[in-house]
């Protein structure tokens, strides 16, 4: 999943399991930082759902949209799904 954050990188969560209702507890995603200021780390990485990252870590609105899975040699494909519109 891809998220614009006003910086040239933005921000880049993955997707590790979801339960099929595309319900944001359901979506369960690797991101680093979300969780920093509670853990006392700088960097980590954390196991997360849609639902923390949605509660303030990434601004909704600065959604990109999401791409298939890109596995061991395979190329990621140029279009990404569900861009928000222009």
């Amino acid at each position: 999943m891809f998220w614009t954050t006003g910086t040239p990188l933005g921000h880049v969560i993955l997707v590790v399991e979801n339960d099929g209702s595309c319900a944001p507890d359901g979506i369960k995603l690797v991101s680093n930082d979300v969780h920093d200021s509670m853990a006392g780390n700088y960097g980590g990485v954390y196991l997360v759902t849609l639902r923390d990252i949605e509660s303030g870590f990434v601004s909704t609105d600065r959604y990109l949209g999401w791409s298939e899975p890109v596995c061991a040699g395979s190329q990621l494909s140029a279009n990404i799904r569900h861009p928000v519109p222009q």
